[in-house]
């Protein structure tokens, strides 16, 4: 359990290096110290629903794919699995769907898949790259990914129909009674997809189905002025067809997907809203069936509980101090994953102290960790923010951070290594950001400088530990505002570097560029064009070339009904994103969107 001294010792640390934050208007949610966007000290975006409808992104990975950091390899369009990277790291994102941590302790990386996840039910998302372990823990080390799901009052349906037999109706409804406020967040999605195994490399190539059904109602109570309640279910089932690496699969090729996650959260402001605190609840469960390569079942459970308070000290100063708790709980049957159940606990204590000192923010945060197949741990952070001119700021970002093998990588029978040990990192991150009246670009270089980096070893096919391993790089962001229309361009360069053995790692392009234009017709009409390249990836025995392609959207909305139309890739580029899968040429979507 966690030791006394030591978070007597934080907290007094925390006390008397106190610097300065106003308490200003919320922006950034994901920081739990809610933060204007412009104060922000780690590399952040936040993208509304009007953005994200803009760019004609179909699913959540392909918004994201167009974002510095961000990269997605792909096993097949529709439902295939979707691998993560940020800043060339898999698995170390912490994923948020409102106040819910979304993860799969069953999966090898424990990640979620975010291409089950319904776009239009979005209201924003919010990107952090850099480490956040002293605030979430475990899993957060490259960065955090904050969505949030539609709140307002405004009720909608979409219906919308597409290439590959594609069709889909999403609907919003909210009301209110008295204090009691009702949301309804839904959504169906099906395609007769393509092929997920690459229709060029066989003859005849059988289409890959997909299909998802979501909910998420939800109910908030406000107590008083000052208090209040909230609850809510999201639920989502999908079927969908796959393909192996090697193989059109015709039969046996079923997957299957089902996730349930309950929220209860109750939040309170005190003394004059100079005290605010957060007691959060949330349990996961999640089924897994596939056919490919074998037949295999997967179930995991996770539960959490945090609770994190928010000091108001003065005007130019905030405090942040919380405790969580979290279950983790796996099961596998198959052919080559098989594991019975197994479990692991882990709790901690975190602070934070986020400041303004004549303009110079800093925050100094910690957090140790007690888990329960390791030693206890503590990790920090130092930020600071300075403005060198009017129109110039300069970020720097210093910590230690750690990632704890997942359960599969621990116990699977077959793969799994119990002496594995957690993942050490000193992460380094130093910005410039320009910010003139129509204008803004931001540069940012990061160091991940890791110890017991856990990768999987072909030969004896068990999952180890490497001595070092380092990932550094660039991101640029430009955004410009030329009256009748907008430019955003962001680039990442991303270099891998495992010290100790030299292995090239798997599908991180060193390079990425991502260009979009939103281009103002009239005040009904609004047309938007992006364009990615992805470059050079190491298959794990080949080399993939680059590629890029462009996907254009029309937006035409004369009162409150809103058309759209999107092309994604215009020009029917021919590609594979991941060795033997298939990716879509050019298709088509069109969807309406009217107020119910």
């Amino acid at each position: 359990m966690l030791d006394f001294v030591m978070i007597s010792k934080l907290i007094w640390l925390l006390l008397v290096s106190t610097t300065s934050l106003a308490n200003q208007n919320v922006l950034v949610t994901a920081t739990k110290i809610y933060t204007p966007a412009d104060q922000a000290l780690s590399s952040t975006r936040i993208f509304t629903s009007k953005e994200l409808k803009a760019y004609g992104s179909t699913s959540v990975p392909d918004f994201l794919q167009l974002e510095t950091g961000l990269y997605f390899s792909n096993q097949g369009a529709y439902g295939g699995t979707q691998t993560l990277k940020q800043r060339g790291l898999t698995g170390f994102t912490k994923i948020i769907l409102d106040d819910v941590e979304l993860e799969d302790p069953s999966s090898i990386a424990g990640t979620y898949q975010l291409q089950m996840m319904n776009l239009d039910q979005i209201e924003s998302i919010e990107i952090i790259n850099g480490a956040s372990t002293t605030l979430y823990g475990t899993d957060s080390v490259a960065g955090v990914i904050k969505i949030n799901t539609k709140k307002g009052d405004k009720k909608a349906v979409t219906i919308g129909v597409g290439s590959h037999a594609t069709h889909f109706l999403n609907t919003y409804l909210s009301t209110k009674s008295n204090n009691i406020t009702y949301r309804f967040n839904g959504s169906y999605r099906a395609t007769e997809g393509i092929s997920s195994y690459n229709k060029n490399r066989t003859f005849k190539a059988e289409r890959d189905s997909f299909k998802a059904l979501q909910v998420n109602p939800s109910v908030s109570y406000k107590l008083s002025s000052s208090s209040s309640l909230y609850a809510s279910l999201y639920a989502v089932t999908t079927k969908s067809e796959i393909d192996s690496f090697s193989a059109d699969q015709r039969n046996n090729d079923s997957s299957d997907f089902d996730n349930t996650r309950v929220t209860l959260r109750y939040q309170n402001r005190l003394w004059d809203d100079r005290w605010e605190y957060r007691l959060i609840y949330t349990q996961a469960d999640t089924e897994r069936f596939i056919e490919v390569p074998s037949v295999s079942e997967y179930s995991s459970k996770n539960k959490k509980i945090d609770f994190y308070n928010t000091l108001f000290w003065g005007k130019t100063w905030n405090t942040l101090i919380g405790v969580d708790y979290e279950y983790r709980e796996a099961t596998a049957q198959g052919t080559f994953d098989n594991f019975n159940e197994i479990s692991v606990e882990s709790n901690g204590i975190y602070l934070s102290q986020v400041g303004n000192f004549q303009g110079l923010i800093s925050e100094t945060s910690f957090r140790h960790q007690a888990h329960q197949r390791f030693k206890e741990v503590s990790t920090y952070k130092q930020s600071f923010l300075l403005p060198l001119l009017s129109f110039l700021k300069f970020r720097v970002n210093y910590g230690h951070s750690f990632r704890s093998p997942t359960l599969y990588q621990l116990s699977s029978n077959n793969y799994g290594n119990l002496n594995l040990q957690p993942t050490r990192i000193h992460t380094t991150e130093a910005g410039l950001d320009f910010d003139f009246e129509k204008h803004s670009f931001s540069t940012t270089y990061f160091n991940n400088n890791m110890s017991n980096f856990v990768d999987f070893d072909s030969g004896t096919n068990k999952y180890y530990n490497l001595e070092d391993t380092e990932t550094q790089g660039l991101e640029f962001t430009y955004k410009g505002d030329f009256n009748s229309f907008k430019v955003t361009t962001d680039y990442t360069y991303t270099d891998v570097n495992n010290q100790s053995t030299n292995k090239k790692a798997t599908y991180i392009p060193k390079e990425k560029l991502s260009f979009k234009i939103q281009k103002t017709i009239t005040n009904e009409i609004k047309v938007d064009s992006t364009m990615v390249y992805v470059g050079r990836r190491y298959s794990g025995s080949s080399e993939l070339g680059s590629y890029a392609f462009l996907n254009t959207s029309l937006h035409y909305k004369p009162k409150e009904i809103d058309y759209s139309l999107l092309i994604h890739n215009l020009l029917n580029k021919d590609y594979e994103d991941t060795l033997n899968f298939g990716t879509r040429g050019f298709s088509v979507y069109a969807w309406i969107q009217a107020p119910v």
